[in-house]
């Protein structure tokens, strides 16, 4: 277009709009006019449509190209987290207070696979939207070529086609809040992980070992209780056993004090042996499992600060995730936006008092129509790209 800017603009799903030198466009220029008839708010979604498509359907490809690409990445990058969490979970660490930590894996599974979902979904909203697109050029542009415009016919028309945008900007506005919920998602697991990998303590190995050692103790406890007391009914029976040796000599029936007090010392003396045996095999244990657990503890230690290192080293692996998260959020909420420019420049069609020749213009494939031809094109990249990948993931 004569004496417009000629730097071309990066479309939304690119980057955010530059400048306009509106001094520089021509106002008897029909296009520029009905631009001015806009709001303020959709002159720059307007201008970027009247680029060159060549140049922007390019930049839009070659992006939504790499965002699509990049799921692979994100893909193993969900499932290398899964990996280390799955071996964080194995050893079944409790924290410092020995409250048992929760699983992490199952959490972040729930995390991949709506990733998965989503995917599915979306590409399914991005067909349902682009053959909009389609219809457009098939039901709409063909008032162009008409002789003589059936403004009737064509007002009906819009009427359905406005109700279908309506539905398609809905559905791209629940998929930029469910990209963007998921990516909050992300951000808090990372958060909650690595708030488990700090306060893991001790594994499941250790904790086992530490219940065994104060029962162990208990009954070292136990065994040496009852040898005191066995000590004790002994010199029990040893007192019983002399006085009734003496108490025989002036009267024979103490013959029967003489006898308890002897049984007495026996069972005391066997049962103080057989404590004493216990005591000692309990106390052997008991010096077994101290080692067993300073050693667990020492491989405690080293296995936390393995595996601390290697949540630090999927930093990057987060990043990424989110990155793409946001980058997803941020692409539907471009689609949204150019559904509801181009059904805000609609509906001034209707009512409009210009005349066949302004309304053919207002149809045309510039503002509103360019809007559904080079989102028809990217919408049918998205879909091509993540049915490609999803073929790849499959076929592994």
């Amino acid at each position: 277009m004569s004496g417009m800017n000629e730097t071309v603009l990066p479309p939304v799903y690119v980057g955010a709009l530059g400048s306009v030198d509106w001094s520089a466009t021509k106002d008897s220029d029909p296009v520029i006019a009905v631009i001015k008839d806009i709001g303020d708010d959709e002159k720059g979604r307007a201008l970027t449509t009247l680029m060159d498509d060549a140049k922007n359907k390019k930049l839009m490809q070659e992006h939504i190209s790499k965002l699509a690409e990049e799921t692979l990445t994100v893909r193993q990058a969900f499932q290398d987290i899964a990996n280390l969490l799955i071996e964080f979970d194995s050893k079944q660490y409790s924290d410092g207070n020995g409250n048992k930590i929760a699983s992490q894996h199952d959490g972040w599974k729930q995390l991949a696979d709506r990733y998965d979902a989503l995917l599915d979904h979306s590409r399914d909203d991005a067909l349902a939207i682009r053959a909009l697109c389609i219809s457009y050029t098939q039901q709409i542009l063909p008032y162009l070529r008409d002789e003589v415009l059936r403004r009737d016919d064509l007002v009906k028309d819009l009427a359905a086609f406005m109700e279908d945008t309506a539905d398609a900007q809905a559905k791209a506005k629940l998929d930029t809040t469910a990209w963007s919920t998921l990516r909050d998602n992300v951000k808090t697991a990372q958060t909650t992980i690595g708030e488990a990998f700090k306060s893991a303590a001790d594994s499941a190995n250790t904790i086992r070992l530490k219940a065994e050692i104060q029962d162990l103790e208990d009954k070292i406890k136990e065994a040496q209780a009852f040898i005191n007391r066995a000590m004790i009914a002994g010199v029990a029976g040893l007192g019983m056993t002399i006085f009734g040796a003496v108490l025989c000599c002036f009267c024979p029936p103490a013959i029967g004090l003489f006898a308890g007090g002897v049984l007495t010392m026996v069972g005391s003396a066997a049962a103080y042996s057989i404590k004493q045996s216990e005591l000692g095999r309990l106390q052997s244990n008991l010096t077994e499992k101290r080692k067993e657990l300073t050693d667990s503890q020492a491989a405690d230690k080293a296995d936390l600060a393995d595996l601390r290192a290697k949540l630090g080293g999927h930093a990057g692996s987060f990043e990424s995730i989110i990155e793409q998260l946001g980058a997803l959020a941020n692409f539907w909420q471009s689609v949204q936006g150019d559904l509801g420019s181009a059904l805000s420049f609609l509906k001034t069609i209707p009512g409009s008092t210009g005349s066949d020749t302004s309304v053919k213009r207002k149809i045309s494939n510039k503002l509103a129509g360019s809007v559904y031809i080079v989102l028809g094109e990217v919408l049918g990249v998205y879909c091509t790209q993540v049915a490609i990948l999803k073929d790849q993931e499959n076929n592994k």
